[in-house]
C-alpha cells in the first residue's frame, strides 16, 4: 500500500505490518501509484514528480530520467501498465515504455495535436491496438507501427462525448471498458463498452467517482 510519505506492507512470515519511507530507501516522497509484477517478482513505484524507484529482493533501484527531464508541465505517473518485459506509464505528457529488465525507458509517445504533450490517465493493450484515456477523448495506435510517429495515432472513433476526459480504461473478454470523468461535477462518472463495432453505456446508474478499473483472471 502507498501513501504520500511511502509504502505499507504487511510481512506474511511474522504477521507484522512496517514501513518503507525515504529513511528506509525509497528515492522520494509522494507517490501517486504503485504496481506489482508478480512474473518479475518486483514492485514499480512512480511519483508525482515522475521520479520511479524499483523495489525488488529487498533493494531499491531509481530511475530519475522522467524526473530530470526537459518537460513543461505535469511529469505525474497516473498509471502503471504491465506487459511482458515492458511497463507503460501513464503520465501527464503522454506514454512512457520502460523496461523491466534493463531498468530503462525504450520510448516515449506525445500523441497530441501534432505531437504535442497529452495529459494521458490510462492505458491499455489489446491484441491490435495500445489505447491511450486521455484529457481529451481515447486515442489508439496499432502494435505493427512505428509506436514513437505520433501520425500513426488516431482518435478513437464513435466514442461518445470524444472529446471529454477518460480517466481509466480496461480490456476484458474482447471488450473494451472506459470510464467517463468530470471533475467539477458530483455523481457524473459514466462508463462505456466498445464491442468492436459500437459503443454503448455499461451502466446508465449513476457513479460518484471512478479511479481505476481492472481485471483480475476472469472478473
Amino acid at each position: 500500500g502507498a501513501n504520500a510519505s511511502g509504502l505499507l506492507y504487511y510481512d506474511g512470515n511474522d504477521n507484522s505490518l512496517n514501513r518503507m519511507t525515504k529513511v528506509e530507501g525509497l528515492s522520494d516522497v509522494d507517490i501517486s501509484i504503485i504496481c506489482a509484477s508478480e512474473e518479475k517478482n518486483l514492485l514499480v513505484i512512480a511519483y508525482e514528480n515522475g521520479n520511479i524507484d524499483i523495489l525488488k529482493d529487498g533493494y531499491v533501484f531509481n530511475i530519475p530520467d522522467i524526473k530530470r527531464a526537459n518537460i513543461l508541465g505535469s511529469k505525474t505517473i497516473h498509471n502503471i501498465r504491465l506487459s511482458g518485459d515492458y511497463a507503460y506509464l501513464s503520465t501527464g505528457f503522454g506514454i512512457v515504455k520502460f523496461d523491466l529488465n534493463e531498468y530503462l525507458i525504450r520510448e516515449s509517445y506525445y500523441f497530441g495535436a501534432e505531437g504535442q504533450y497529452i495529459t494521458t490517465y490510462d492505458a491499455v493493450l489489446t491484441p491490435e491496438f495500445l489505447y491511450a484515456a486521455t484529457e481529451s477523448g481515447i486515442y489508439r495506435v496499432s502494435l505493427d507501427v512505428n509506436m514513437a510517429d505520433y501520425t500513426k495515432w488516431e482518435a478513437v472513433p464513435g466514442l461518445p462525448y470524444p472529446n471529454a476526459t477518460y480517466n481509466a480504461i480496461e480490456y476484458f473478454a474482447g471488450h473494451l471498458f472506459t470510464n467517463l470523468h468530470i471533475e467539477s461535477l458530483y455523481n457524473s462518472d459514466t462508463m462505456f463498452v466498445f464491442d468492436g463495432n459500437n459503443w454503448d453505456y455499461f451502466s446508465k446508474e449513476s457513479i460518484t467517482s471512478a479511479k481505476h478499473l481492472r481485471t483480475y483472471n476472469d472478473t
